[in-house]
């Protein structure tokens, strides 16, 4: 941010905002930890990045609104960052709005910026049983409100649409690093449901 406004006051006051709504005490999983992951595997690839800070700011935002119970988290999120990031230079508000928005889907993009923050968010996905396992357990957590039932029912869709879709990774990258291992994971997740 302070690329783009010399307000320390507000800038402090934006990375605030953040550090709590990603500590939150409903957060097992979209947390801080979550947040430094995804920073980790775009260093990775920053090189293929073509505008960093547009993906950078969607990475920190992506998730600020992150409520069980709701359906608009990823649109709620984009309005957030429009209002904050909008007071600021940065130019690139729609771009960063509509790669938030869809967070949601993590369809394939014709923006290569896009595919590579779907990628990097899924990227949990592909990792070792132990750390995927970890990960189910505290998305679970997360969705606590729901009965397991109701919980297995939803997160088998979840899961069914994913593997159906074909390639679970937009980028070569990606797909190399991960997409395997993220099957075995998912298909492993989903014996514990039958």
């Amino acid at each position: 941010m302070e690329d783009y406004t010399s307000d320390q006051n507000y800038v402090g006051f934006c990375w605030n905002e953040l550090q709590t709504a990603y500590t939150a005490s409903t957060r097992f999983y979209h947390n801080l930890s979550h947040l430094e992951n995804m920073f980790v595997d775009l260093d990775e690839v920053k090189e293929h990045i073509s505008y960093f800070d547009a993906v950078a700011f969607a990475m920190f935002y992506h998730d600020i609104v992150y409520d069980a119970a709701q359906q608009d988290n990823e649109y709620q999120s984009a309005v957030l960052f429009k209002e904050r990031i909008g007071q600021t230079s940065f130019s690139e508000i729609d771009k960063v709005f509509r790669m938030i928005e869809e967070t949601k889907f993590h369809g394939l993009s014709e923006d290569n910026d896009t595919n590579f923050l779907m990628d990097i968010d899924l990227a949990i996905l592909g990792q070792s049983l132990e750390t995927y396992k970890r990960y189910y357990q505290n998305i679970r957590k997360e969705y606590q409100i729901y009965p397991d039932e109701m919980y297995q029912i939803g997160r088998t869709q979840v899961l069914n649409k994913m593997l159906e879709a074909g390639d679970l990774f937009k980028t070569d990258y990606f797909k190399a690093k991960y997409e395997e291992q993220a099957k075995e994971n998912i298909l492993l997740e989903l014996s514990k449901f039958s």
